[in-house]
């Protein structure tokens, strides 16, 4: 239960995207989308993303952060179905569609009890190791006096670190 957040899937979108270069072709490639022409023939004529240009525009399973901040604001914050743009980006104006929103979830325990299983089989041992290390320095230096020249910072005699003092300039 304390961590929750770890165990998360974020919020994902399925996403169609035309990128161009000016804001021009996009505001053209926006104005096509909205009089009802298909998706693949406007990225086909104006997208210059070589990537999702091959597959229609698609972009799936997106996670908010993935993309440049203008995109995944403006991603984010549409409407299912919903055709926003231009964006300005630093790779250059995107118009967007979200096809399919899937809200975030908590990934069930019995799906995630092995990996939690495995974390703490790595970190719990370690943790125990350097818990014994501490204790037993911090409870044997009080009973260890070293010799002249054996000196550590693990004995009881051992000099005491030096504290930074600030001193002020000489007068003039």
């Amino acid at each position: 239960d304390k961590n929750k957040a770890q165990y998360t899937q974020p919020e994902m979108r399925d996403l169609r995207v035309v990128l161009t270069k000016t804001k021009a072709q996009a505001d053209e490639a926006k104005k096509e989308l909205d009089g009802g022409a298909d998706f693949a023939d406007v990225v086909k004529e104006y997208s210059i993303d070589t990537i999702t240009k091959k597959d229609g525009g698609k972009l799936a399973n997106v996670a908010k952060g993935q993309q440049e901040k203008a995109l995944a604001d403006a991603s984010f914050a549409a409407k299912k179905g919903e055709i926003v743009g231009p964006i300005k980006t630093e790779t250059g104006y995107y118009v967007v569609r979200v096809d399919k929103v899937t809200a975030s979830k908590l990934v069930p325990f019995k799906d995630v009890k092995e990996q939690i299983k495995q974390q703490l089989t790595q970190t719990k041992p370690q943790e125990a190791l350097t818990k014994w290390q501490t204790e037993t320095l911090d409870s044997w230096k009080e009973k260890t006096n070293c010799r002249k020249g054996y000196v550590v910072d693990f004995c009881k005699n051992a000099p005491k670190p030096a504290t930074q003092t600030a001193t002020a300039p000489p007068a003039q």
